[in-house]
């Protein structure tokens, strides 16, 4: 099964549950969540076996300390309680609370109790982010932090290309402008560059604005690695290899300077794998520096229009599909 074929039945599902939390039916939730629940399973295990995952905290790992992250594996124990569980766990259950988004039920449809002590943090983290919430609600979380792994080795079927084939595509960044910077905690900070287009389909995420849901930039960067920023401003971030992360994570905030800034000087060198983009009016560089030590964090990603390149820390860039 192709990634884009997880991505449309994972999409298929929600549609179908959206609908049915529209209806007081006793069987259309439940039979929709479960649904949901066996394709989002489908999009995780092509998460992980790019990852080439070890285990179960190899994978709870990745997900800790990211509220988003850890609702996505809320959501796979959930699921393996409803596939593995003996007592033949079903969830769905229409309450009487008050809706969020008004609906043709006078109820709401929410996620129920469970636990499961052997599961570990899994079980904590159903209980934070997941139980007695509305049963949408957890899978637009999880769907967001799903999209903005698509520059990462997790959701990409991927076709290698050499290191002296981004330098012409790198150069199409000259001119682009930065629209919005998205910065996910755990995860990196999305750039959407150009101009604005409207997606397929909207994301049903609530952490984005309504015109982000909506709409995304033609063209992007995935920022995945220890950066720098550099001006006569002093936005500068000193990054110091031995803890590039943490430094990287902490300021995400220093990156919304760049915001409505149009790059002018693009360089990606391969003897590094580095990119660096000028920002004139700014008189500011942005320098992506993959090889520098930022433990999980080691790679960026272009886009422009349909073209998508993923480069690695250890030298390798990859081409893939823009995220659906």
């Amino acid at each position: 099964m192709s990634l884009e074929d997880r991505w449309r039945r994972f999409d298929a599902a929600l549609d179908r549950l959206t609908a049915a939390v529209d209806t007081a039916d006793q069987n259309a939730a439940p039979d929709a969540v479960a649904g949901a629940l066996d394709t989002l399973y489908d999009l995780w295990e092509a998460f992980r076996t790019a990852r080439k995952a070890a285990g179960l905290s190899a994978d709870d790992s990745v997900a800790a300390n990211d509220p988003a992250g850890e609702t996505v594996a809320a959501l796979i124990y959930a699921r393996g309680g409803k596939t593995h569980d003996a007592d033949l766990i079903e969830f769905g259950a229409l309450t009487d609370s008050f809706t969020d988004t008004f609906r043709d039920t006078f109820a709401a449809w929410c996620w129920g109790e469970y636990v499961d002590e052997s599961q570990g943090d899994r079980s904590i983290w159903y209980g934070q982010h997941v139980a007695g919430q509305e049963l949408l609600a957890p899978f637009a979380v999880a769907r967001g932090w799903l999209a903005l792994q698509r520059g990462s080795q997790a959701l990409t079927a991927n076709a290698q290309i050499a290191p002296a084939e981004l330098a012409a595509m790198v150069a199409g960044l000259a001119g682009k402008k930065v629209l919005e910077v998205v910065n996910e905690p755990g995860s990196g900070s999305l750039l959407h560059l150009g101009e604005w287009v409207r997606r397929p389909r909207p994301i049903p995420n609530d952490h984005l604005t309504e015109h982000l849901r909506n709409f995304r930039g033609s063209d992007s960067l995935f920022v995945q690695c220890p950066w720098v920023l550099d001006s006569p401003d002093d936005l500068g971030l000193v990054v110091d290899a031995s803890d590039a992360r943490t430094r990287m994570l902490s300021r995400m905030d220093l990156l919304q300077a760049l915001i409505g800034q149009t790059i002018t000087g693009p360089v990606f060198l391969p003897v590094d794998m580095s990119l660096t983009l000028a920002f004139e009016t700014l008189g500011a560089t942005l320098r992506l520096e993959p090889r520098l030590e930022g433990g999980d964090l080691d790679e960026y990603s272009v886009q422009l229009g349909d073209q998508y390149r993923i480069v690695r820390q250890d030298g390798r860039v990859f081409q893939t599909a823009v995220e659906p």
